[in-house]
């Protein structure tokens, strides 16, 4: 994702002021480029090469602009902006120590900068320090009015440290607080999903569909809600409308081959993991699933064709296929089952794709 860049006279996030919007997940942090501020034009030189190493950044060559960065430090050390943007650049290149030690020497520079301490939450986050990043939304939080993105960003490490209520709350605030968007509600779904909630997460994927009809993820995570709950005629309805909006998603299609066979549709079921495996031919669990339906049929060969195929890519499905190709245990089609037994694996993604072409929500502008 390209990030946002705050350019020449934006506002800071300091007690009182606004903050930039923006977003990152756990899986791929999303930071913020600082411009440093009207207010701080002693050092023209300095800030002329931030300036600079933001436009080398925003074109991916971040090399360069960490050069720039270190120029502009090197003329003003306490150049907290350009301390910030060097984190970030680190940050990038995977360099987690080297851009936590710039954002913790921007925030000794500016110590109630708001956005800051986002930024150091995102980059703590992504190395897997949840509890850092918890301490540094808190604290960035108590800076500023309560801002949604950052409830958001504090829900996610929470629900990584399995504080779920803690989370559900951020996650409402976050919603409360936050603009009317099909992110938030997504988001607060995936965690009653993932929790087991099916109805609350229904009831989040629901509103999210009416706030954005065109993302092709929500209408497939409602849909394993709703296979979850035994639904799996409606279940196959968002399967469908999912793959109208991006219909090259393997994960939609195992998942979709799964509803057609709890529904008795094994041609369709067979097709669907045809595609999810042509779609992706690394993935194992399209293979297994597809095994198990020969396997249930009786096409043995087939089967043991498809769980070697598993095997190849994760070894550590030994088990769960030994115990699929034994006729003892693998029950008729039909039948409720264990994931040993011939139960078919469902695949949930839990940070959304969003299809090409699709604004991404994480991406906002300041509007404070």
């Amino acid at each position: 994702m390209r990030p946002w860049a705050v350019r020449s006279g934006a506002p800071q996030c300091r007690a009182g002021g606004g903050v930039l919007r923006c977003a990152a997940s756990l899986a791929g942090v999303l930071l913020v480029l600082l411009s440093a501020p009207a207010s701080s034009r002693a050092e023209p030189n300095a800030n002329l090469l931030n300036e600079a190493g933001l436009q080398f950044l925003t074109r991916g060559r971040v090399e360069e602009a960490i050069g720039k960065f270190t120029e502009a430090i090197e003329i003003r050390e306490k150049h907290a902006e350009a301390h910030a943007n060097r984190g970030y650049a680190y940050s990038m290149l995977s360099r987690p120590e080297d851009a936590l030690a710039d954002l913790d020497r921007a925030i000794e520079i500016e110590g109630n900068n708001a956005q800051f301490l986002y930024l150091r939450g995102n980059i703590r986050a992504r190395s897997g320090d949840h509890e850092g990043a918890i301490r540094d939304y808190s604290q960035s939080l108590r800076h500023i009015r309560p801002d949604p993105w950052i409830l958001l960003r504090r829900a996610e490490a929470r629900e990584a440290l399995g504080q779920s209520s803690l989370a559900l709350k951020d996650y409402s605030d976050a919603i409360r607080h936050g603009p009317l968007s099909a992110h938030f509600h997504t988001r607060r779904g995936l965690f009653h999903l993932n929790a087991g909630r099916h109805d609350s997460a229904i009831a989040d994927f629901s509103r999210a569909a009416l706030l954005d009809s065109d993302d092709a993820t929500i209408f497939h995570h409602r849909g394993i809600a709703w296979a979850a709950r035994g639904r799996y005629d409606s279940a196959l309805a968002d399967y469908d409308a999912s793959e109208k909006l991006n219909p090259n998603d393997p994960l939609l299609h195992n998942n979709r081959g799964n509803a057609r066979k709890a529904l008795g549709d094994i041609r369709g079921a067979i097709a669907d993991y045809d595609a999810a495996i042509r779609l992706d031919p690394r993935d194992a669990v399209a293979y297994l699933n597809r095994g198990t339906v020969h396997q249930i049929e009786g096409r043995r060969g087939e089967a043991e064709r498809d769980m070697a195929a598993a095997l190849a890519i994760s070894p550590t499905l030994k088990d769960v296929c030994a115990a699929i190709l034994n006729p003892a245990i693998s029950p008729p089609i039909g039948d409720s089952a264990t994931a040993a037994g011939g139960e078919l694996v469902e695949e949930v993604r839990t940070s959304p794709r969003r299809r090409r072409g699709h604004r991404n929500k994480d991406l906002t502008r300041s509007d404070r």
